[in-house]
């Protein structure tokens, strides 16, 4: 039963997230949001917000947890995604299918920091403490010397 309500909250939080809402506006997210989120018996979603973010919260039996965080800069676009959970195998799905997405060509360059195609402008964190697992997709301002800098390492 455990796994099962792993997979379905893995399932419900690759809906909400995948780099899909970065530069898009907090009004865009919201809506987006609320039409993925899925009512599922055992497992609550709420969604936050203020004035410069959103987040999606899921719960489900046994205390696991996933919430996913969406910021946005002063022009109202989202700037970063970000996926926290206290479910390691959830954090390590969650970050391969973020990971496995072609188009983005997303380089590791050194232990817990990877960099996409140039052209896409990306970077994501990871974290990883206390039974809290975590990866941030930030939008980035590289000029072409400093994204080659990073892809030499």
């Amino acid at each position: 039963m455990r796994q099962i309500i792993i997979v379905l909250l893995l399932l419900i939080s690759v809906t909400g997230f995948s780099q899909q809402y970065i530069n898009k506006s907090k009004s865009d997210v919201k809506k987006q949001l609320d039409k993925s989120t899925i009512k599922m018996d055992g497992i609550s979603t709420r969604i936050t917000e203020t004035d410069s973010s959103i987040t999606l919260k899921l719960e489900g039996p046994g205390g696991i947890s996933t919430d996913e965080v969406y910021v946005f800069n002063k022009s109202g676009k989202c700037s970063s995604e970000k996926i926290i959970t206290n479910c390691d195998s959830c954090y390590e799905r969650l970050l391969k299918a973020v990971l496995d997405i072609k188009k983005y060509r997303w380089k590791l360059i050194n232990i817990n920091q990877y960099v996409s195609k140039f052209s896409a402008g990306m970077f994501i964190e990871t974290q990883a403490a206390n039974h809290v697992y975590s990866f941030t997709i930030l939008m980035t301002n590289l000029d072409r010397k400093m994204y080659k800098f990073l892809m030499k390492k």
